[in-house]
């Protein structure tokens, strides 16, 4: 049950709408715009005070017991920095032209690499 003041869990699952369930493949043109952001080397560690205090971001052997050759950038961030840099790039900057948002994490971001956008 939902616990104390809760309500009882639905037996349903929540209707997600059909763009959120999509498959969401790498594009196959050219992309209009190449945008490329230098992520800090210290990122990572200033991002935890987001909150996020999970040590695969932050703990060089955490990383490596879990596959990655060093802490990688949280995945919120990673997204925050990317959104920012296409909306300076296609939308002067305009943050009330954004409506949606559809990423595909293609793969890890270590802090110090520089993302193409």
């Amino acid at each position: 049950q939902g616990g104390p003041g809760m309500p009882p869990p639905s037996p349903v699952p929540p209707t997600r709408p059909p763009a959120a369930c999509a498959a969401n493949t790498p594009p196959t043109q050219a992309p209009d715009h190449d945008t490329r952001v230098q992520i800090h080397p210290d990122q990572a560690a200033l991002y935890r005070l987001s909150g996020d205090l999970n040590p695969l971001h932050i703990d060089p052997a955490t990383a490596l017991k879990v596959g990655f050759p060093t802490p990688i950038l949280h995945g919120l961030c990673s997204l925050g920095v990317s959104v920012k840099a296409v909306i300076e790039t296609v939308a002067g900057g305009d943050w009330s032209r954004l409506s949606t948002v559809k990423a595909r994490f293609a793969k890890p971001v270590i802090p110090g690499d520089t993302l193409s956008v």
